[in-house]
């Protein structure tokens, strides 16, 4: 049956549309609280709205388009005010007109406009005179036919890479939105063969994610790809395509994966704009991206692609970060509003994410291991190793090998951020030759297990260093060690050479203050509250430890926009050449000043203060072994070497 293009098609139908009028007339809470921000926003004008000063690119400068466009299309379809409605489409139009009048942005922006414009026009249609319903019809219709036939300077033009997602996604969108309409020419637009070419080209986009819905480009940019991917995705699905279900299974799993991720804290500032007055957020972070989560239109789509069982216990993680009883953002990025309004989970039932959500996530193609505490609150603990199984394109660090923590709302372990691609800044361990390999190298998990508090993860790095060389990493969350957060970290290197050190790596947020110990064996980190991080290397033991320095770094981004970011610091200890090289390391996060750590006898087993950590490792690391003397474990299964 052939849809009314009278009423919204692209996201939902009719039916939905008055649906949603209901809960208004209702006082839905959270439909309410965005229509009150809808309302607030759409007041915006002058200045507010159109700065004086030109945009970088020496295009039309609308500042925030995005958020101004997803207020007034709300205000559009969702008004109980027939004036209101008119008037909100008519000034979403006449800022839309303003904002495409001089010519084409990049492709990003191209892309952009296509979601922004896609937006407008399903929810302002009914609302518009005829000329201006045609001319949104060639204007969309003609960003569409750009999107398809035009690639412009900047944009790499391969499937490996974000571009892909943001530029087909908008082509697919367009055209969805314009196909079987009337131009100003009297002729109706066919986009048939267009929208099954956008569509293919993004379905081949999507096999590069993973079995946990995971994306290689780092988790900000897995943000920023989604936030086209899904809603073209969902418009394709909600226009006669494919369920995305049935032929991307995996992506069902990307709103648990991501929110795995974070925890409702306010994020530490990363710009030297941010003064750290902003929503909550604070999250593990790999490549270029943030120590924030960026929320956005892909945060409500990821919901409604959800797997079933899982959709009520993270419309409670939503609500708690971004929703009535979080910050109250809604997640604005990328037209995230508009979404927010219309496809939140209204008829879900929200029910607590705790025990229900996994707390350990592994996607085996991109060489990723999430062990989270749990779904508690601010407090909440979680970590990421990352083995950079499979990297084949786009935003790329050296960062095989690297483990992230946050824990009781602090940044513990980290990378290097934004434009710090460097093997030293990542949290791994590196020789000191500076011999790295020409392309950034990549390893794999060769375990992972969940435990009942925690998990355990080993990665192969013998590509990265050149040697035998495994990373295992215990997480413990349970308490039984006296502290909320007991780790273990080794760091197994079986080099054929001897003539090079070893530089164990771990970088840290910049508001943490880093204590050397006096002995040189460990260190701890300390927040301004007094949480602290405590760390000690119990088996082989470096020659030094010290504080190194990480400049600050900038971006220019597609648009022109430049953003510069803080510097941070990273503790260096240094390994003399030794094999087998054991690097044992007991680290423990606590609301104070932390338990003693020592190596407990034999075997990996760690004392912290009165507790013993017996076999960490579990049965990825023999009861026998012994750091610094057992050989590596995958040459040597057992740790022995055949001269023991």
């Amino acid at each position: 049956m052939k849809q009314s293009l009278d009423t919204p098609r692209l996201w939902f139908d009719a039916n939905h549309h008055q649906a949603l009028q209901k809960l208004r007339d209702q006082q839905q809470p959270h439909l309410c609280a965005v229509l009150d921000w809808a309302r607030q926003e759409a007041q915006r004008s002058g200045d507010e709205l159109y700065p004086p000063h030109a945009h970088p690119s020496g295009l039309p400068h609308v500042r925030d388009s995005h958020t101004y466009f997803s207020a007034q299309a709300i205000l559009a379809l969702l008004s109980p005010d027939a004036d209101e409605q008119g008037q909100s489409a008519q000034r979403a139009i006449a800022c839309y007109r303003f904002l495409t009048s001089e010519g084409y942005p990049s492709d990003l922006g191209c892309g952009a406009w296509a979601l922004s414009g896609s937006i407008l026009l399903d929810a302002c249609w009914p609302h518009l005179p005829a000329d201006e319903q045609t001319w949104l019809v060639d204007t969309l219709y003609a960003i569409h036919r750009h999107l398809r036939t035009r690639v412009t300077k900047g944009n790499p033009h391969t499937v490996n890479n974000n571009w892909w997602a943001i530029t087909h996604g908008g082509c697919l969108l367009a055209g969805h939105a314009v196909h079987g309409r009337v131009g100003s020419d009297g002729v109706e637009r066919d986009c048939a063969e267009n929208i099954h070419w956008a569509r293919q080209r993004l379905h081949a986009f999507c096999h590069h994610f993973g079995d946990a819905g995971l994306y290689h480009e780092g988790l900000g940019y897995q943000n920023y790809t989604m936030s086209m991917l899904f809603p073209a995705l969902y418009a394709d699905q909600c226009c006669g395509g494919p369920r995305v279900s049935d032929i991307f299974p995996n992506l069902s799993q990307s709103a648990q994966s991501i929110y795995a991720t974070v925890v409702p804290h306010p994020p530490t500032p990363d710009t030297t704009q941010d003064d750290g007055a902003k929503g909550l957020g604070m999250c593990l972070s790999w490549n270029d991206a943030g120590p924030g989560h960026s929320g956005g239109s892909h945060e409500i789509l990821a919901l409604a692609l959800a797997a079933p069982e899982q959709q009520g216990a993270l419309r409670d993680v939503y609500d708690r970060l971004h929703g009535v009883d979080g910050d109250r953002s809604f997640a604005p990025g990328y037209s995230g509003m508009y979404f927010a309004a219309t496809l939140y989970p209204y008829a879900q039932e929200r029910v607590a994410a705790q025990g229900r959500l996994s707390t350990f996530i592994a996607d085996n193609r991109q060489g990723m291991v999430i062990m989270r505490s749990g779904y508690q609150g601010p407090d909440d603990c979680t970590f990421g190793a990352y083995a950079r199984a499979t990297h084949v394109g786009g935003h790329s660090a050296d960062d095989a090998g690297s483990i992230r923590l946050v824990a009781l709302g602090h940044d513990w372990i980290v990378g290097g951020g934004q434009a710090r691609g460097h093997a030293s800044y990542q949290s791994v361990v590196i020789d000191d030759t500076g011999e790295r390999p020409k392309n950034k190298p990549c390893g794999a998990i060769m375990w992972r297990e969940a435990t009942d508090h925690g998990g355990i993860v080993g990665m192969d790095l013998r590509k990265v260093h050149g040697a035998y060389s495994e990373r295992y990493v215990a997480i413990d969350y349970s308490g039984a060690c006296g502290v909320p957060v007991a780790m273990a970290l080794l760091d197994q290197i079986d080099d054929h050479r001897d003539d090079r050190d070893w530089l164990w790596n771990c970088s840290c947020a910049p508001d943490l203050e880093i204590l050397i110990d006096e002995d040189e064996r460990g260190f701890r980190l300390v927040a301004a509250d007094g949480k602290q991080l405590q760390a000690r290397f119990v088996a082989d033991v470096p020659q030094s430890v010290y504080i190194e320095d990480m400049p600050a770094s900038k971006r220019t981004f597609a648009g022109g926009d430049q953003v510069q970011y803080r510097p941070r610091r990273y503790i260096q200890a240094r390994f003399a050449a030794k094999t087998p090289l054991g690097i044992l390391t007991a680290i423990t996060v606590s609301h104070g000043s932390g338990p003693v750590h020592t190596l407990a006898g034999a075997g990996c087993a760690i004392r912290i203060g009165d507790h013993v950590w017996q076999r960490p490792f579990g049965a990825a690391i023999p009861a026998d072994f012994q750091p610094g003397i057992g050989g590596g474990l995958c040459p040597y299964p057992d740790g022995h070497r055949p001269s023991d």
